[in-house]
């Protein structure tokens, strides 16, 4: 009879269950993509595995919305106004649990994982400005909307329910124990299922995750970087008749630059000067990042290091102007980054370091409220002033510009927004990186630098803008986020001294950016010193003056012991004209193999069609390295790449 009775209004008998549904619905509806595969013939792509943990996360919604449910019917009948008030709160927060992580995967493509959780906890600065950014109107609207309606459905619940006895504590300690399993079950499962779990469940386990489960908590994994332990360079015997810059641009991808075929005209400037002086720039056509991540893609770069060397190989490195000052330069580091993240100040600042610009030593704010670096115009006319401070100190200048515009949410001011639709922002900060570098070019030449000055442009990673159904980096390898543009300027003058004929015949090689600073130890004349010189190469990047192999082998991943992202399964390796990528999605692997020469856009997969030796081979490099070899280990990846291997 209570059942009957219950028909009769069914949202005060069943508001917990039907708050569980409408979750799961609305999930099910923003993660469609993920969650249907017809197009494979499948009518779901999540694995077995997969399903039977999201059904356990629904359940553990359920428990937990029960106990929230047990605490109101104590506290509302003693205190009605200060429990609806309470109520509201823990509403709303629990409906920014939701539509932050729809909001989340609907840029991603993924929901959060305990690398966020992690970020969040460590720069909550950083966190506070990426959310603020991203409240758009319609986000809002939806947040408001479905507090209101979590709301709704409690209140109704609670007036019309009053239980007491045990059916007051039988459900309150069912809900306890299942909590308590559920947090024990996903905190040892998480990495393996992190992305099969309700919304709110998601964000509660990998919160408690991120917060307490401290058995990882080595150095490299908590720390990130440290000081290293850097061989001391002998001095060039020779001294450098000019000065050297290299320009790393954040987020800079190569398919959204003149130089490469992009259609909108977002970089004027520099392709006027290219146009005029074509014979002094050097434009690389198959140019690849070391990572996809800030936090592997810089260290590695500035050691000459690929993302696959291990960190206490990276950390007994020289790094990029540790060459500079052997060779009697002056060398500096100036950037509109922060450099207080997981001890990466620590890491780059050494006494061969004479300057170092950046946030954290700069008089300069944030950008707004919603980015993470300062505004590059300050950083441009701070790298003139470190030119002219090596003019006057009579030495070379060496040194690094790390620009910070076109990292998300991009900047351009209003007066140089002149793009609109989808990559619209990006293009207008991408105009306005054209811009300082004009400003910085005319002052080289009013001061007779420009024809003195080799140049090295490129940048970290790229950015995805939905291209293999994802945005921004770090989730992934695809293309667009590791294909990077790379330039290298040498005026004429000075070529003949240099030697740029092989430098020539690399342009349509494949290359990577860790082959910059053994570039730049051969450009300042470290080849005469045989040992300085493979030190330089020890991290596995090669002098793009001397001839590039033919077959040569770039991995690339954000799984190091020293990155947030470990445990990322995500793993792209170039070999010759192609590219392989390897990872897991909805706890399958996924295997994808492309023909650079016909398909730079990588949008044709001819896995399925490889030959089994090249199968063989990309197996066994993955097998080589040791951040690369756990993948095979703790995912199915391995097994499936071993299919098709055998010749009939």
């Amino acid at each position: 009879m209570r059942f009957f009775r219950s028909l009769k209004n069914p949202v005060a008998a069943w508001a917990m269950p039907l708050i569980v549904v409408i979750i799961v619905a609305v999930d099910f509806m923003v993660r469609r993509a993920a969650l249907f595969s017809p197009e494979k013939g499948e009518l779901l792509a999540w694995s077995a595995q997969y399903l039977v943990f999201y059904t356990f996360s629904a359940l553990m919604s359920l428990s937990l919305l029960i106990l929230i449910r047990s605490l109101f019917l104590k506290i509302l009948p003693r205190f009605p106004a200060l429990g609806r008030a309470a109520l509201f709160l823990l509403m709303i927060v629990w409906s920014f649990l939701c539509t932050g992580t729809w909001e989340y995967y609907r840029y991603f493509s993924i929901i959060p994982t305990i690398y966020t959780f992690e970020f969040m906890g460590m720069e909550p600065g950083e966190t506070r400005a990426a959310v603020l950014s991203s409240m758009g109107p319609a986000f809002l609207c939806r947040w408001v909307l479905f507090s209101l309606l979590l709301v709704a459905l409690f209140l109704i619940h609670l007036k019309n329910r009053r239980p007491s006895g045990w059916r007051f504590r039988a459900p309150l300690l069912l809900s306890a124990a299942m909590t308590l399993t559920g947090l024990l079950v996903f905190n040892n499962n998480l990495r393996f299922v992190d992305q099969c779990l309700t919304p709110d469940v998601n964000a509660v386990v990998t919160a408690f995750k991120a917060g307490f489960d401290r058995r990882d908590a080595d150095y490299f994994n908590r720390a990130g970087m440290h000081a290293g332990n850097r061989p001391a360079l002998p001095p060039l015997k020779d001294p450098v008749p000019f000065h050297t810059l290299v320009i790393l641009n954040e987020s800079l991808r190569r398919n959204n630059l003149p130089c490469y075929g992009y259609g909108r005209d977002n970089m004027p400037h520099l392709k006027k000067r290219m146009a005029g002086r074509p014979g002094e720039f050097f434009v690389f056509r198959r140019a690849f990042a070391n990572a996809a991540t800030t936090m592997v893609a810089f260290p590695t770069f500035l050691a000459g290091a690929t993302s696959v060397i291990p960190g206490l190989t990276l950390h007994a490195l020289p790094l990029f102007w540790d060459y500079g000052k052997a060779a009697g330069c002056f060398t500096a580091c100036v950037s509109s980054h922060l450099y207080e993240w997981r001890n990466l100040m620590t890491f780059l600042k050494t006494p061969s370091l004479d300057l170092l610009f950046c946030k954290e030593t700069s008089p300069y704010d944030r950008i707004n409220s919603g980015f993470f670096g300062i505004d590059d115009r300050h950083t441009f006319g701070r790298l003139q002033a470190a030119f002219e401070e090596a003019v006057s100190a009579g030495k070379p200048f060496f040194g690094l510009l790390h620009t910070f515009d076109t990292h998300f949410p991009y900047y351009a001011p209003d007066s140089l927004k002149k793009f609109s639709g989808p990559l619209g922002d990006y293009d207008n900060a991408v105009l306005y990186l054209d811009a300082n570098l004009e400003g910085l070019f005319r002052f080289m030449e009013e001061k007779g630098l420009w024809e003195n000055t080799v140049i090295l442009f490129t940048s970290d990673h790229g950015e995805a803008f939905g291209e293999h159904g994802v945005n921004g980096h770090i989730t992934n390898l695809f293309m667009e986020t590791v294909s990077v543009p790379l330039w290298i300027r040498i005026p004429g003058a000075l070529q003949p001294r240099l030697g740029t004929e092989v430098l020539g015949a690399n342009l349509s090689k494949p290359v990577i950016i860790a082959d910059l600073v053994p570039t730049c130890a051969d450009l300042m004349g470290f080849a005469s010193d045989s040992s300085v010189f493979a030190l330089s190469r020890k991290g596995g990047g090669l002098s793009l003056l001397r001839e590039i192999p033919p077959g040569r082998e770039l991995v690339m991943t954000n799984n190091t012991e020293y990155s947030v992202h470990r445990d990322n399964d995500f793993i792209s390796c170039a070999t010759g004209d192609t590219l392989f990528h390897c990872f897991t999605e909805s706890g399958r692997p996924v295997l994808l193999a492309y023909d650079l020469n016909r398909d730079s856009l990588c949008t044709d997969d001819v896995w399925e069609n490889a030959s089994p030796d090249y199968k063989r081979k990309m197996l066994a490099i993955l097998g080589s390295h040791p951040n690369t070899r756990p993948v095979l280990s703790r995912t199915a990846i391995g097994p499936a790449m071993q299919k098709g291997m055998t010749t009939e």
